[in-house]
C-alpha cells in the first residue's frame, strides 16, 4: 500500500515539526503558568484591598448607628422631660381650677 520511502518522508517531516513546534508550545506553557501566577497574586492583592475597604465602611457604619442611637436617646430623655413638664403643668392647672370651684360654692 504505502511505500517504506513516504513512510520516512513522513516520519521525518513529522520530527522536524516537532523539533520547530515543541520549543513554542513550551514557551506558551510556561507564559501562561507565569501570568496565571501573577492573576492568582494580583487577586489576593484585590481582595485584601477590597476587604479592607469594607471594614473601614463597617466601622463608619457601626459609628453611625452609635451616633444615631444616641441621638435616639437624647430626643427620648428630652421628650420625657417635657412630658413630665406638661403632666405637672396640667397637673397644677387642674388643682387650680379645682381650687377655685370648690372656693367659689
Amino acid at each position: 500500500m504505502l511505500d517504506d520511502s513516504f513512510l520516512d518522508t513522513i516520519k521525518i517531516l513529522l520530527e522536524i515539526a516537532a523539533l520547530i513546534f515543541l520549543p513554542i508550545i513550551v514557551w506558551l506553557l510556561k507564559t501562561v503558568i507565569t501570568h496565571n501566577k501573577q492573576l492568582t497574586i494580583l487577586e489576593e492583592k484585590v481582595n485584601a484591598e477590597i476587604n479592607r475597604r469594607l471594614d473601614v465602611m463597617e466601622r463608619k457604619i457601626d459609628s453611625f448607628d452609635n451616633k444615631i442611637e444616641l441621638k435616639i436617646d437624647r430626643l427620648e430623655s428630652n421628650l420625657n422631660s417635657k412630658i413630665d413638664i406638661m403632666t405637672s403643668v396640667v397637673t397644677s392647672l387642674a388643682k387650680s381650677v379645682s381650687t377655685s370651684d370648690e372656693k367659689e360654692k
